[in-house]
């Protein structure tokens, strides 16, 4: 066998929310079974005492992303943020079609569920974040299903063909070619203030000198089989079904500073929002002036947080001191546990 081409490379992967693609940085698909395992071993030796009876069970498909956050290129906002919003939080118990090929070619495409989502924004570093999903294995989804218009795998096409710059995956690639990231210095922490409130004044009740902050969501999602008499090994179960959403997230802020103290622990926080500028960039400064940003806010919201713990270290050298704080989230009864808009 000779010496052949192969596209089987990372930048050719790709990741899409109901047709939107995510700037995907890494993540994994895993289709597992899980067999129903007999327990009876009697008869048997010493040497040999192991289950030998089974019955296969249905598969699992599970899935992560992690991604970093754009901008538009054809203005502020982010259709990345408002379709996390929707396979997330707003539409969490409708499925969506999510797709995640390593090689732009085979991989999943299919019907899904988000488990989660985090955003994490530090010092030095754009804003990333990730998701987990579980999806429908039932339509063989996991597997190469033709070209999808990214060009085959062999054969005749020129290069730009193979790698997928055709008018077909031009829908794809217009909310990422151009875009921008989000930068640390465009976010924010605020607590006690509501979004009207935040909306008329931005720095009014911003927390101080935060270096790095991270809200972590979970989703309770539950597959259940039912007694069918099929006639064939199921693929997939019959029921997803969706349950509590959870959240969880920490702060750290320069200096040993903000609530590090034992009365602190007892009281409860309303609306923690994580602020984000999505502004286009509107006009290049000269000689000491950065660029310039248009105001465009969104936001993530916690109706109540409690801070469990705090923690800070002993440094050596020129190193700084930091207080690090790690919060629960608590919902209001009538609001999702994080509101993102």
């Amino acid at each position: 066998m000779g010496l052949q081409f192969s596209h089987s490379v990372g930048y050719r992967g790709l990741c899409a929310l109901d047709g939107t693609v995510v700037l995907c940085t890494g993540g994994n698909i895993s289709l597992t079974q899980e067999p129903i395992m007999g327990s009876g071993v009697w008869g048997a030796g010493y040497m040999n005492v192991a289950p030998i009876s089974y019955a296969y069970n249905y598969l699992s498909l599970e899935g992560s992303s992690s991604f970093e956050l754009t901008i538009n290129s054809t203005g502020g906002g982010s259709n990345v943020w408002n379709k996390l919003k929707e396979t997330c939080v707003t539409d969490r118990a409708l499925q969506h079609t999510i797709m995640l090929k390593p090689d732009g070619h085979n991989g999943f495409n299919g019907n899904g569920w988000a488990s989660s989502l985090s955003f994490e924004a530090s010092e030095g570093a754009a804003v990333t974040g990730s998701f987990n999903f579980k999806g429908d294995p039932s339509g063989n989804n996991i597997t190469a299903d033709g070209d999808n218009g990214w060009g085959s795998q062999t054969g005749a096409g020129t290069d730009e063909q193979k790698l997928g710059y055709v008018s077909s995956t031009s829908a794809y690639l217009d909310n990422l070619v151009g875009s921008t990231l989000v930068p640390y210095w465009r976010t924010g922490l605020s607590v006690g203030k509501t979004v009207d409130e935040m909306q008329s004044d931005p720095s009014a009740n911003m927390l101080q000198d935060v270096i790095s902050w991270s809200v972590n969501y979970n989703s309770d999602l539950q597959m259940l089989k039912c007694c069918r008499y099929e006639t064939t090994s199921p693929l997939s179960a019959d029921y997803i079904l969706c349950g509590e959403a959870t959240c969880d997230g920490s702060y750290t802020i320069f200096r040993l500073a903000g609530d590090f103290a034992p009365g602190a622990y007892h009281q409860r926080r309303q609306n923690f929002i994580g602020w984000m500028n999505f502004g286009s960039e509107s006009a290049e400064g000269s000689g000491t002036t950065g660029a310039k940003y248009t105001e465009d806010h969104y936001y993530i919201r916690i109706p109540y947080i409690l801070v469990n713990s705090g923690s800070t270290s002993m440094t050596s050298g020129a190193q700084y001191v930091s207080t690090e704080f790690s919060f629960t989230g608590l919902g209001d009864g009538k609001n999702a546990i994080i509101d993102m808009r």
